[in-house]
This record gives structure tokens, C-alpha cells and sequence, in this order.
């Protein structure tokens, strides 16, 4: 079972900017293939944040991956609070 990956894009501290390109590289490479394959293994979801989930990247790592899966926000009746303007279109496993 693959998960397709949408909107990602980084807001991270400056740290991230200052790595070079081989561990920026790296690190997108841990996210999308964490998402694409165990979006709900060792992830919590944020108690207060319509239904988003956030998994520290490794335990020495100060990176924390916060995201969305489609299929658990429009069970759990979010899509009112994201109100993504393709959500319709995008399949359960995005």
C-alpha cells in the first residue's frame, strides 16, 4: 500500500537551510518515503490540531514531520476545517 504525497514543502528552522545539499537530499528522501509507506506507524496524532499527525524523524534528529493523511481527515469530518480546494479529487491514500 503506497501513499501519494502532496503539498510538501518545508517550514523548518534556519538549521535546515544551512545543511548541505547531500543531507537536505536525505532528509526529503526519510520523509517521503516514511509517508508513502507507514503514515500511521510511529506517528501521534496533535490533540487540538484537526487531525494532524507528527513523527519525530529519528531519535537524534531534532526534524519532526507534521502532515495529513486524507483518508483519516475526511473520516474524522476535518475537511470542514481544511477545506483543500482538491480534496475531491485526491484519493484516500494521499
Amino acid at each position: 500500500m503506497t501513499y501519494e504525497i502532496r503539498y510538501f514543502k518545508h517550514k523548518t528552522k534556519k538549521d535546515f537551510q544551512k545543511l548541505d545539499t547531500k543531507d537536505k537530499e536525505q532528509i526529503n528522501n526519510d520523509i517521503a518515503d516514511f509517508i508513502s509507506k507507514k503514515p500511521y506507524k510511529k506517528s501521534k496524532k496533535l490533540q487540538g490540531f484537526h487531525g494532524l499527525r507528527s513523527h519525530r524523524m529519528s531519535k537524534l534528529s531534532n526534524y519532526r514531520l507534521i502532515y495529513l493523511v486524507c483518508e483519516e481527515c475526511r473520516k474524522s469530518g476535518e475537511t470542514t476545517h481544511w477545506k483543500c480546494p482538491d480534496c475531491t479529487d485526491l484519493d484516500d491514500k494521499t
